[in-house]
């Protein structure tokens, strides 16, 4: 879905290609930064680990909404 070369990571390239596609504009600055928060190695993409540890936190928040626990 979002790594379109399969080497397992995302790029600014990538995520600013697929926000494109999703009809959601951002700036070089805003993709820098989320990669930047989700990115714990400083290596400049979300790998694989960084990518499972985005979306877990996202189910585990919607969850707590939809049981009111947030």
């Amino acid at each position: 879905m979002f790594d379109s070369d399969s080497n397992c990571q995302i790029s600014t390239e990538e995520i600013s290609i697929w926000m494109m596609r999703h009809g959601k504009l951002m700036t070089p600055q805003e993709i820098e930064h989320r990669i930047s928060s989700s990115d714990k190695n400083n290596d400049g993409v979300i790998d694989r680990d960084e990518f499972v540890q985005i979306v877990t936190k996202k189910i585990l928040l919607s969850q707590l909404v939809e049981n009111n626990y947030a």
